[in-house]
């Protein structure tokens, strides 16, 4: 005794569907099938960086945000003095790109990592990608900013630092301060 459906109809609050088929007198078993709306939530990269716990549904707006580091599926992005990981988003982009635009995604912060991920609506192809055009500058830090949370998920150069070296891992330190630096790490004296 319900509306007959044969074209696509809108939800615009959740809801569950239930619906039949009805065809020469036959009716089919009732499928049903729940619907909830999603609301994004506005950020920036900044905003991100002050959060402490996962949040879903995050439309993320970038403004000439630099590309500065690629490692695999794995981007990292500064937008002023701010950095994101972007991890598995979809992002086909190289060191030096400069990137504009909003993409829908989840937010993790994994052990003061500040990240983003890919979820059921994700499209990157909505970002504006502008190839190698800004050149990548590392950011000067100390080892006290780095084991301060402090330029999280940006290229940097720890400055005041010795490199020493156990076994086969690096570490960077500066009288009781040490920082351990992983693969595709440089090191060089400046």
């Amino acid at each position: 005794q319900s509306i007959a459906y044969s074209a696509p109809f809108a939800l615009n609050a959740s809801a569950t569907v239930k619906a039949i088929a009805v065809k020469d007198g036959t009716v089919s078993k009732v499928a049903e099938k729940d619907f909830t709306l999603v609301v994004p939530v506005p950020s920036t990269i900044a905003e991100l960086n002050e959060k402490n716990a996962d949040e879903p549904w995050i439309l993320l707006t970038l403004k000439d945000a630099l590309v500065t580091y690629v490692d695999g599926k794995t981007c990292y992005v500064r937008e002023n003095d701010k950095a994101l990981m972007f991890y598995l988003v979809g992002l086909d982009v190289n060191a030096g790109d400069v990137i504009n635009g909003s993409v829908l995604v989840d937010y993790a912060n994994y052990r003061g990592i500040h990240e983003v991920k890919k979820n059921v609506l994700t499209d990157a192809s909505t970002l504006s990608v502008v190839a190698g055009t800004a050149p990548v500058e590392p950011t000067v830090a100390t080892l006290d900013e780095i084991l301060n949370f402090q330029h999280i998920n940006d290229l940097v150069i720890i400055s005041n630092a010795k490199i020493t070296k156990d076994g086969s891992n690096y570490y960077a330190v500066n009288g009781d301060s040490k920082v351990q630096l992983y693969k595709g790490i440089s090191v060089a004296d400046y």
